[in-house]
């Protein structure tokens, strides 16, 4: 799978997760939120962009219902934004 699918898919679970009443669904967060700063770095450093993929593998409509993920994930993570904006998210 594509690292830039992997990543916006971990970022989906870590909205479920902490939005979820359930407190073992809560309990994920953390390493939902270390995994995406990890996969952020990655993507960064490998010069993932989001109009680089075919559309197979990341149609862009998958994509435009994650930009209100990211913005949600730059509201609580400020530092990220500057990650995100290099992957054209």
């Amino acid at each position: 799978m594509p690292l830039l699918a992997l990543l916006l898919l971990k970022l989906q679970g870590w909205v479920d997760h902490w939005h979820s009443l359930r407190n073992y669904e809560q309990a994920k967060v953390q390493q939902d939120v270390t995994d995406i700063r990890e996969m952020l770095r990655i993507a960064v450093k490998e010069e993932v962009n989001i109009d680089d993929w075919d559309s197979k593998w990341m149609p862009r409509w998958f994509v435009n219902q994650m930009i209100e993920r990211v913005e949600e994930h730059i509201r609580k993570f400020p530092g990220s934004q500057s990650y995100w904006e290099i992957l054209s998210l």
